[in-house]
């Protein structure tokens, strides 16, 4: 009789323990879309035998294990910010080489037109159609490049802008992250965590995305997170704030931590891409702006100012900059000249149709003037430099989202949910099922008719 009792017992256990293990597998199947869902493995052991003289005790429910695999999902914190911040820099620069144009339809296209009017002016220098057309095109021409510079500036803005909220988010996500350690601490059960380990490696997904951190497990299962450069942002249950001041001259974000700045610091992800495109790369593309206005003013001045207009009189400055401005941004036309085309310096001399300086302006066309080529030169080597780092960017985008996409089909592999793998593993346990289902049926006949013996 006890050993029937004792063999209905294990089977009870068992049946339990499948029922258990469908359980588990239909939620590994509910959750197949959910982002951040670590696949759950169950984890059964033999039970030992409560009678000396039974075979075994059945089988226990040790519980239902999370499929980690630490060392890819560090891997992959650490090749995640490389590769956010190259996406950001690649969609910044392809906008940046969008303004610039295409050859022949930009500055280059403006400065030809202003020389080419320049050599129409030397075919009639009395004309006052000629000269309302080379004032014409040197306005079209300064317009382009204020225009330039302001599609930079609002580059830059937007970089500044997304640095900020960029910023802000990472805050948001630290506190969460704080939450989830103050939530898994306070629980003892491992198992009942699972669903709080699912969502804190999201969040810390979602954060490595957004700038480079570090993390550090702790024992009772929640982490501790900096920055790359050793800042706390969480420490158990709480979290650090990075800050945004606005720092001069143009108020752009320098984030801060405890009053330090930082910015310098952060190289990796969302804020160290739009850091990258605000500081360095824009400002590069203004400096080489700057110079070719500055070289296209001061040589069209000089002869310019040698020269002399349809009065006789000594020529005025036909370019000015504006002070205190960037040059490329504050380049106009001489409102002298704007106001009166009569005022254009077209001839070397005072004597009337003189035609020697509008031929000498039209000659800086091919002049050699800034780093050894021609203006045009010049432009075209600053777009060739933005095409070349927007290639580049685009290049280590690609690069560096294989690398990310290969960890993720490796940590898939391991923690991903499968519907064949599901589907095998809930006819196993459906089959354990029934067959425990049958026996604890045998045993309990056996009972029954031992009963009606007895």
């Amino acid at each position: 009789m006890s050993g029937l009792l004792g063999s209905l017992s294990v089977a009870s256990r068992s049946l339990e323990a499948q029922q258990y293990g469908l359980e588990v597998t239909g939620q590994n199947m509910a959750n197949v879309n959910t982002a951040g869902y670590v696949r759950r493995e169950v984890l059964l052991a033999p039970a030992a035998a409560t009678d000396p003289r039974g075979a075994y005790g059945g089988v226990d429910v040790v519980g239902a294990r999370a499929t980690r695999d630490r060392f890819l999902e560090r891997r992959l914190l650490m090749e995640r910010p490389a590769e956010q911040r190259e996406q950001v820099i690649a969609n910044a620069l392809s906008l940046a080489e969008v303004a610039f144009g295409q050859p022949g339809q930009g500055l280059d296209a403006s400065m030809d037109a202003f020389f080419g009017r320049a050599s129409k002016l030397a075919t009639d220098p009395t004309s006052i159609t000629m000269r309302h057309e080379y004032v014409a095109a040197g306005e079209q021409l300064a317009r382009g490049f204020r225009d330039m510079v302001s599609r930079l500036n609002t580059a830059q803005r937007d970089a500044d802008s997304n640095v900020r909220s960029a910023v802000a988010e990472a805050n948001t996500m630290a506190r969460q992250i704080a939450s989830l350690n103050a939530s898994i601490g306070l629980s003892g059960d491992q198992a009942a965590n699972h669903g709080l380990f699912d969502r804190q490696r999201l969040l810390v997904d979602t954060l490595a995305a957004v700038i480079d951190i570090d993390i550090v497990q702790r024992a009772d299962g929640g982490i501790d997170i900096s920055t790359a450069g050793g800042r706390a942002l969480v420490i158990g249950e709480g979290a650090y704030e990075l800050r945004v001041s606005s720092a001069p001259p143009h108020g752009f974000a320098e984030v801060t931590y405890d009053s330090t700045a930082i910015s310098r610091d952060i190289v990796g992800g969302k804020v160290g891409g739009h850091l990258q495109v605000r500081d360095t790369l824009v400002p590069s593309y203004l400096d080489a702006l700057d110079d070719l206005a500055t070289s296209l003013a001061t040589e069209v001045n000089a002869l310019h100012t040698a020269g002399f207009d349809a009065s006789g009189a000594a020529g005025v400055a036909f370019f000015t900059l504006t002070g205190g401005v960037p040059p490329a941004a504050g380049l106009a036309v001489n409102a002298i000249v704007r106001a009166d085309p009569w005022k254009v310096a077209a001839g070397g001399s005072a004597a009337h149709g003189d035609n020697q300086n509008a031929r000498a302006l039209a000659a800086l066309r091919d002049g050699r003037i800034l780093n050894g080529g021609t203006l045009t030169d010049a432009w075209a080597s600053l777009v060739h430099r933005v095409g070349a780092d927007t290639q580049a960017a685009q290049q280590e985008q690609v690069s560096r989202q294989d690398i990310v996409r290969q960890i993720e089909a490796l940590r898939e592999s391991v923690s991903g949910v499968s519907l064949d793998e599901e589907a095998m593993m809930m006819m196993r346990f459906q089959r354990a099922y029934e067959a425990n289902a049958r026996y604890f049926q045998a045993i309990d006949q056996s009972l029954e008719t031992l009963l009606n013996l007895v």
